[in-house]
């Protein structure tokens, strides 16, 4: 799927690259990314489909999951004193 949207893929590409970084492979470790991953993989699906299928309010809700599961975890995580 190729966006028209010039905005969101510059963004894309921006958080794409910034999964290069240093600071984002020491996040990933603290927050266990991998223990995550699948959900993560499954929540984007979601998020694909819907908004392959031009369906804003899905998408919309399937975001809003994802980001407060994200939000979860980085809280969760965040406050194990590590």
């Amino acid at each position: 799927m190729v966006s028209r949207n010039t905005v969101l893929q510059s963004m894309v590409e921006q958080l794409w690259e910034g999964m290069r970084r240093p600071i984002f492979k020491a996040i990933s470790s603290r927050v266990r990314l991998s223990a995550n991953a699948l959900r993560a993989v499954q929540n984007h699906r979601i998020i694909y489909d819907a908004i392959s299928a031009g369906d804003r309010d899905r998408a919309k809700q399937a975001m809003i999951r994802h980001l407060q599961q994200v939000s979860n975890v980085l809280m969760q995580n965040g406050n194990t004193g590590k």
